[in-house]
């Protein structure tokens, strides 16, 4: 289990970053970049590897990473963004196979299977390349920094915003995910027991999402053909896109709908009531963690094996246009032009 710093721990590490980063430029003077890069133990760079273009929340990771690695001012630690053009394991393995052979010296990863990527990140950290794992935690023999959502807030969130949503009573469907994932089987933990509180709140049916979206819906499908007055689904593992929250492909009738990540290709759902809430985190936070405590291992400074988590943030229709602005502000990646 991982420890959890508080928000002003991080924010201390931020300045030290920043001074320290700044404090080798001014020892080694205005021609002597390449000794500073040799203090900050980097003649190479930090990679930030997404886990696909076509993830909805790489947009906010990209520009996060870029605008954070700009305000600490670290010209001598140069940062290289990049993912595959479409989610692929193998090729995000080879991604960063192919890069530490171009000398990185510091890795964060988007994760989405914590166990295709753990003999991979072993061998780059056992090579003397700092990684901070995001979104999910990887366990292997070498702990990693990891920075990524609070996964028992984010269970309880789900609950809390089901029993909302329902006024405290009525019978529900549920949508589990794959519980290889460590962070996945944190989030469901806690939420059940949250909801363990809910007497008049029952699940009749749960699905277990194996990463088949038409099969999901097709057996949600059966299901409200025999329960059409279940009052609600709540979807426990990862987010769907744009056209899974037609009726058609989730055909879950008049029943509320409680999700996870309210990523753009959702607003249309949420907005016009199909989604009732979604829980987000600070997705731009999470980016800017990770290339933070990555940089600031590089610089020297000693880090434990940490897990540096984001609180959770209920998203309706109601708070929609706020959340929007907040999105906004995460894609922008610190340039002169505002987004």
């Amino acid at each position: 289990m991982h420890n959890s710093p508080d928000r002003s721990q991080f924010h201390r590490l931020l300045a030290s970053v920043a001074l320290l980063s700044t404090g080798l430029l001014l020892y080694c003077g205005c021609d002597s970049r390449r000794n500073a890069s040799s203090r900050a133990d980097s003649d190479g760079f930090i990679a930030f590897v997404g886990a696909g273009k076509d993830d909805p929340l790489w947009p906010v990771m990209a520009a996060s990473a870029v605008r954070v690695h700009r305000e600490l001012g670290l010209v001598d630690i140069p940062i290289r963004v990049s993912a595959p053009r479409t989610a692929s394991i193998n090729v995000q393995r080879q991604m960063l196979t192919d890069l530490a052979k171009e000398g990185m010296t510091g890795a964060c990863v988007v994760v989405t299977d914590p166990a295709g990527l753990a003999g991979t990140l072993e061998q780059l950290a056992n090579k003397g390349v700092r990684v901070v794992t995001i979104m999910q935690p990887v366990e292997t023999g070498v702990p990693f920094v990891h920075s990524g959502p609070d996964e028992d807030a984010v269970g309880i969130a789900l609950a809390d915003a089901l029993h909302d949503a329902l006024s405290g009573h009525g019978n529900i469907g549920l949508v589990r995910g794959d519980t290889a994932k460590p962070a996945l089987v944190q989030r469901q933990r806690a939420f059940f027991e949250r909801a363990e509180s809910f007497k008049e709140i029952h699940v009749l049916h749960e699905v277990v999402y194996s990463g088949d979206r038409r099969a999901t819906g097709a057996e949600i499908a059966k299901i409200m053909k025999r329960y059409p007055r279940l009052a609600a689904w709540l979807f426990l593992c990862e987010p769907f896109d744009r056209d899974d929250w037609k009726r058609e492909s989730f055909p879950t009738g008049s029943a509320k709908i409680i999700g996870l990540n309210p990523s753009p290709e959702n607003w249309d759902a949420i907005s016009d009531g199909r989604v009732t809430a979604m829980i987000a985190v600070d997705y731009g936070e999470i980016a800017e963690q990770a290339v933070t405590t990555c940089a600031a291992m590089l610089i020297g400074q000693r880090i434990r094996p940490v897990s540096y988590s984001s609180a959770s943030k209920r998203v309706t229709r109601e708070n929609l246009a706020e959340f929007k602005a907040e999105w906004r502000e995460w894609t922008h990646d610190g340039s002169k032009q505002k987004p």
